[in-house]
Order: C-alpha cells, then structure tokens, then sequence
C-alpha cells in the first residue's frame, strides 16, 4: 500500500466512527473496512483486523504500518484507544484531514495558473533555443544565442537546469525528511522560517492541545497524556521531545513547566496551559486554544500560498525580462558589428 492521503483518511475515519458508535466491536468494525472500506485501505484494514482477532491492541496492530500513515493519524489512534474515546477522537482525525484537503486545494486553485504560465515560458524560451540552431544549420551562423545555448543540445541542457533549479530544493527537503534524526534537525529549522515557520508551528501546536485535551478528559495521566500529544502533531521536531517530556512531569514538573524547555511552543499556550492547571479545566481551556491556532494556521498556510504564487508570477517575469533584454543586447552588438564592417 502506498502512503495514505487524506481523502483516504477521511473516509477511513468517517467510517470506523460510525461503525463504533453502531455498537460494533473494533475487531469487526476494522474487518468491515476490509471489505467495504476505501480500496487503497483494504489491505492495511485486513492485516489489523486479523492483529486484533489475535488479542492485539490497535496501538500494536497498526505498528507495522507507520511509513505509510501520518504520525499524527497513529498516535491520535492510540490516544483515542488508550483513553477509550476512540470514536471522538476518529471525529477530530476526519475535521483534521478534512481540514487538510481544504488546504491543499486552496493551495493548488491558487498556484496552479502562475505554474502554468511558468512552464510555458520555458518551453518558449526552448523552443526559441532550438529554432536558433535551425536558423544556424540552414544559414551557416546564428549571430544570436540564449545563454550562450544553440539548437537540441542547448535546449535540452536548458530545460534540464531550469528543472533542477525549480525541483532541485524539492527533492533535497524531501530527502532530508525521511532520514530520521536529519528530518527534527529540518522541522526545527523549518519553525524558525518567517510566515511557513508561524503556519507549521500554529499547526502542530493546534494538534498539541487537541490530543492532550481528549487525553486529559479522559483521565489519562500527565506524563503519558503530554508524551502521546506531542507524537500526536505529526511534527518531528515537537516528537523529539516526547520522551524528555514524559520524564520531567513523571517526576513532578508541572507540565507547563516542562513544555517552556521545548522552546517550541508560544507563549500564549504556556500562559492557557498554566492558568488551566491552577484552576483544574485544562480540557476546555485547551480545545479553545486549538481551535484559534487552527484558525491561525489556515491564515499563515493562505499567506504562503499567496507568496507562493507572487514568486512564480516573478519567475515568470524574469524570464520573459531575459529573453528581451538578451535579445536585444544581441541585436545591438549585431547592428554595429554590421556599421563598423567596412564597405
């Protein structure tokens, strides 16, 4: 099974939940997404259906799945398990996700114009390279060129260097993303990022207080509540604390206390979270909270895509300033080459 998305997640949820709040038995409410569930799904859903027929808990039958599931869906799975409100917290999941997609078409209803018109200029730009190396053949000599670049060959080393110049960083990220230790070292730079930085830390910390307002409403203790939330944002910088976390309120920390060190969390939570646990309403207090950094992610991620778009709109513009001012430098030069020729 490839990674799921989040189309597939949402219908997961969305089904497991019914099934759940149906009266179903969590062994055959998963054997019901074997079958009935979304195809991408099946083979995971048959694999866990059969780990819990055997006595497992999710926690442990989903274990082998985690490359290809978000960490935020697993360990929001084992929240909702271990705190026995596993159909809220699948609810919360299916928003989360939904929540997502909403995103991502945003994104793409935005940058998709800008992107168009950015490979057409550099297929123009190609085919101009290529048409100079048609005009040299049939004519002897091109006095003009692009970047130096004639016929096929220059318009295939042209093509090839505006895709690694576009996609390169792309790939670069993603690779440092699957690599462990290097994917926190990159999550933590990347909060450190003007406007992506403040949208990917309203995020994680959103699905922070979330998970950790379900688990503390369910009477989970502080250490294994505040060690689950963390895993719970999907966020390997926040995750990395995990274990750190769990040690200092095991042994007494107040857990406000313990979250300051992270140095990843604003100040406005720290502020909630320690008021809340004073006067003993975290729960509430907590879901407020996540609602706003909710909000306030979907803002910063709508400015990045703004930005986003303002960039390939300028990357365009470069390209077609290029060509001009290339070709008219080179018309220029050509014209008094011909008047200082002699007669």
């Amino acid at each position: 099974m490839a990674h799921a998305s989040a189309a597939t997640l949402v219908l997961v949820c969305r089904s497991l939940r019914h099934l759940l709040e149906a009266g179903l038995a969590l062994p055959q409410a998963w054997q019901q997404l074997a079958q009935k569930g979304p195809k991408p799904f099946r083979q995971l859903a048959r694999t866990v259906a059969a780990s819990l027929k055997q006595g497992e808990s999710l926690e442990s039958a989903l274990q082998p799945w985690t490359s290809r599931l978000p960490a935020f869906f697993t360990a929001a799975i084992t929240v909702g398990e271990r705190t026995g409100r596993l159909p809220e917290v699948l609810h919360e999941l299916e928003q989360a996700f939904e929540f997502q997609m909403e995103l991502r078409r945003q994104f793409w209803s935005r940058i998709s114009w800008p992107l168009l018109q950015l490979l057409a200029a550099v297929l123009v730009l190609a085919l101009f390279i290529w048409l100079l190396g048609v005009i040299e053949s049939v004519a002897g000599r091109s006095p003009i060129s692009l970047f130096g670049l004639k016929g096929e060959s220059g318009a295939l080393i042209f093509l090839i260097a505006t895709a690694a110049l576009t996609l390169g960083p792309y790939l670069v990220l993603r690779y440092f993303f699957a690599r462990g230790q290097h994917s926190v070292a990159v999550h933590r730079a990347l909060l450190q990022l003007p406007v992506i930085g403040g949208a990917l830390q309203a995020l994680a910390e959103a699905r922070f207080a979330q998970a950790l307002a379900v688990a503390l409403d369910a009477g989970l203790v502080v250490h294994e509540a505040a060690e689950l939330a963390l895993l719970a944002t999907g966020n390997p910088a926040f995750a990395d604390w995990a274990a750190r976390v769990r040690k200092q309120t095991r042994r007494g920390q107040p857990l406000s206390e313990a979250l300051t060190a992270t140095g990843l969390l604003t100040h406005d939570f720290l502020t909630v979270l320690s008021v809340a646990e004073a006067a003993g309403s975290e729960p509430d207090a907590l879901r407020r909270h996540a609602q706003q950094r909710y909000q306030q992610a979907a803002d910063q991620l709508r400015l990045c895509t703004n930005i986003a778009a303002g960039a390939v709109w300028l990357l365009v513009a470069i390209f077609i300033a290029t060509l001009i001012v290339r070709l008219f430098t080179q018309y220029v030069e050509t014209i008094n080459l011909f008047l200082d020729s002699p007669l």
